[in-house]
């Protein structure tokens, strides 16, 4: 289980955070994208519009060992904010140590007074993971989850 903190991060994170995002994308192969997820967008977009989301970063020992990803948004079926964690990735060495199932649970004491639930997706090629987030209490929906890219891709030149 972690002891370490969860914290938003600061300018100076983004190399490594660049790092963790640059894993998590090759490890959840996303054949999909044509370019390189910019860490550094979400993170100016977050600070600008602190409504839509926020990056968590996890640390141990003054080390960033992962991140996470969250994505706010308002729901008419479930009447609130529904928070998604968009991304999840702690590295390798700092598996198998519960990181992901304390932070779920964090995320849900830390938002539960102001949203009606929380979401997450994981790869299709994460079994595991899967199982894990199942038995913390998250379900799949009885619908897809689709997607439409418009064809710009946003660069962190581009105004958010």
């Amino acid at each position: 289980m972690m002891q370490d903190a969860y914290r938003k991060p600061v300018s100076s994170d983004l190399a490594q955070l660049q790092l963790l995002v640059d894993d998590f994308y090759q490890t959840n192969s996303v054949p999909e994208l044509s370019r390189r997820p910019d860490i550094g967008v979400s993170f100016a977009n977050f600070e600008k519009c602190p409504d839509q989301g926020q990056i968590v970063v996890f640390e141990s020992k003054a080390i960033i060992i992962g991140y996470s990803i969250l994505i706010f948004y308002w729901s008419n079926e479930y009447s609130g904010n529904v928070i998604v964690i968009d991304e999840i990735f702690v590295q390798e060495q700092y598996k198998e140590q519960g990181i992901p199932s304390h932070y779920s649970f964090w995320v849900e004491q830390s938002f539960s007074h102001s949203s009606a639930g929380m979401s997450m997706q994981v790869s299709h090629v994460n079994e595991r993971a899967a199982k894990l987030y199942g038995e913390l209490g998250y379900r799949s929906f009885p619908c897809n989850n689709l997607l439409k890219v418009f064809g710009k891709q946003i660069s962190q030149t581009d105004s958010v």
